[in-house]
This record gives C-alpha cells, sequence and structure tokens, in this order.
C-alpha cells in the first residue's frame, strides 16, 4: 500500500523486524511532522467519551469532558 503511516513503540523486537524489511520500506526521516500526526490521529484515533468508543474527528471530542 501507498502513503500508509503508522506509530510504533521502538523495542528490541521492533528493531530487529524493521532491520528485515528495510530494503523493502521507505520513510521519510525519523521525525514526523505535525501534519502528518494530525492526519494519521483522525485517521485511526479512537477515545473513549462517555465509556463509548468514539472516532476522534476533531480537537472539540477531547475537549467536551475537559
Amino acid at each position: 500500500m501507498i502513503f500508509n503511516r503508522v506509530f510504533l513503540k521502538v523495542n528490541k523486537a521492533t528493531l530487529n523486524m524493521f532491520h528485515r524489511v528495510e530494503p523493502y520500506v521507505t520513510y521519510m526521516g525519523m521525525y514526523p511532522n505535525l501534519k502528518s500526526v494530525r492526519d494519521l490521529i483522525y485517521k485511526r484515533g479512537y477515545g473513549k467519551l462517555y465509556k463509548q468508543r468514539t472516532a476522534l474527528t476533531d480537537n472539540s471530542i477531547v475537549e467536551q469532558p475537559i
């Protein structure tokens, strides 16, 4: 697939897997910019609001319970 992004928790197993697939994967630097983080969270992010799983579509969902 093209243009897919994912955040990974770095540990020994993740690094070993990454070294195996590195020839087949391209990446744009190690530090994501704000736009790509926001896009990824809005695309795949969920939060718990009133004991229900709710998709994060904008920041107001996070601000409501506060």
